[in-house]
């Protein structure tokens, strides 16, 4: 427990990329990983063959997907509405019956203490879920980490004239939010500056703290699954050499 409330405590404090606990980004915790000692490196857009790759090297791998955490702790198909983090650590083939062909299954490691560990997710399960596909936005009521605030953009759908809807009136109408945890944090008055218009635009509001924090307007949602599915989280002590993926 002291290991997991340090390395909250990291994302939240060092990083920025956190307030309950939430992860918003497979880089923060790339971060996390380094502040503490290790070499970590975000795989975007993956392709399965890089998780063999990975582990075939004996790296150890978190992933993000769907979870249904009250009753299987098996990935699932939920719209990105419940993303969780887990750590793949290695891989099998086993035949359910002498009746069937053998089958892949990952050994996983779940902060869920309900759930079984190791965990095993049967590989078609996984790799639906880890795709992400149908993951769509969300609101949460909470407040936005200072990292994901500072890291938001704007993008709009293209108008008929084929021009771009410019922020305002209700936003939300005219394109997305979006996260780039990629991007150069935003600072001071650009910061402020895009918060104001986002704000007047109805798609975030003042908490009311005097940090200046910001949360979603009421029927806003943040896209950042981009910034989640389909991604790989490769860890290797200092020193050591990734996998070549």
């Amino acid at each position: 427990e002291f290991v997991e409330e340090r390395l909250l405590d990291l994302l939240a404090k060092r990083v920025g990329g956190s307030v309950y606990g939430e992860a918003y980004a497979c880089e923060y915790l790339a971060e996390v990983a380094r502040l503490v000692g290790y070499r970590a490196k975000v795989h975007r857009a993956a392709r399965i063959e890089a998780l063999w790759a990975c582990l075939d090297a004996g790296h150890p791998v978190a992933v993000c997907v769907d979870i249904n955490n009250t009753r299987t702790f098996l990935p699932d198909m939920l719209g990105g509405q419940h993303t969780h983090f887990a750590v793949v650590e290695g891989y099998f083939d086993a035949a359910p019956s002498a009746d069937e062909r053998p089958r892949r299954f990952l050994l996983v490691q779940q902060t869920n203490r309900r759930a079984p560990s190791p965990s095993v997710w049967p590989l078609d399960v996984f790799e639906a879920s880890w795709r992400g596909g149908g993951w769509r936005g969300r609101y949460r009521k909470r407040r936005l980490p200072p990292r994901v605030a500072a890291q938001l953009s704007w993008q709009p759908e293209a108008t008929a004239t084929g021009g771009d809807a410019a922020v305002g009136g209700r936003a939300a109408r005219g394109g997305r939010l979006v996260l780039d945890s990629q991007a150069e944090p935003l600072e001071g008055d650009a910061l402020a500056s895009l918060h104001r218009q986002l704000i007047a635009a109805g798609v975030l509001q003042p908490t009311g703290e005097a940090d200046g924090s910001v949360r979603l307007a009421p029927g806003a949602e943040l896209h950042h699954h981009d910034e989640l599915r389909q991604s790989l989280i490769e860890v290797v002590p200092e020193g050591h050499a990734f996998a070549g993926v």
